[in-house]
C-alpha cells in the first residue's frame, strides 16, 4: 500500500510517499480502507519534532473510510461497512489503517464520508467534560451560558 510518511522532522517538505505493508489487525482492531483522512494541528507539532516514538511513522489521527473483510465482527462491523474513527495520533495518512473497534463508529447516513475525516478528533473533544464548577478562565464561562443567551459578552 502507498502511505505518506516522515523519515524526518520538519516541515511540510520531509512528507514523502512510500510503499509500505498493509497492516495487519492486532486483537481488538479493525482493517480500514481509508477514503479521506482528517488533518490537524497535532499533525503539524508531532511533524515538528513533538513526536517521541521512532522514525519513520505515518501521520494523521483520524480517518473515515470502508471496514475491510471480515475483521469488524465482532464489533458488528460487516466487509465495506462505511465507519470513521481516531487509532490514535498517527497511522490514517495510508491507504489501510488498524483502529481498536471501540474507537470506531459508522458514518451516520447523509454526512459525506470526506467530511466524516474530520468529525472523531472533534467530537472525541466534544464529549469532555467541561471545567469544574467554580474554575477561573474563558473556558469556564460555559458553565454560565444559558439556551438562547450569547456565549460572548
Amino acid at each position: 500500500m502507498q502511505a505518506i510518511m516522515v523519515s524526518e522532522f520538519g516541515g511540510p517538505e520531509v512528507l514523502q510517499v512510500r510503499e509500505t505493508q498493509i497492516p495487519v489487525p492486532g486483537p481488538g482492531e479493525v482493517l480500514v480502507r481509508v477514503l479521506a483522512a482528517g488533518v490537524g494541528p497535532w499533525d503539524a507539532h508531532l511533524r515538528r519534532g513533538g513526536r517521541n516514538g521512532p522514525l519513520p511513522y505515518v501521520p494523521g489521527g483520524e480517518f473515515a473510510g470502508v471496514v475491510e473483510g471480515d475483521s469488524g465482527g465482532q464489533f458488528g462491523f460487516r466487509d465495506g461497512d462505511p465507519v470513521y474513527g481516531y487509532p490514535g495520533l498517527t497511522g490514517c495518512y495510508a491507504q489501510y489503517v488498524a483502529c481498536p473497534g471501540e474507537q470506531m463508529a459508522p458514518i451516520p447516513a447523509g454526512l459525506p464520508r470526506i467530511d466524516a475525516a474530520a468529525v472523531p478528533v472533534d467530537g472525541l473533544m466534544g464529549r469532555r467534560p467541561g471545567p469544574p464548577r467554580g474554575a477561573d478562565g474563558p473556558s469556564a464561562r460555559r458553565d454560565r451560558v444559558r439556551h438562547g443567551e450569547p456565549a460572548a459578552p
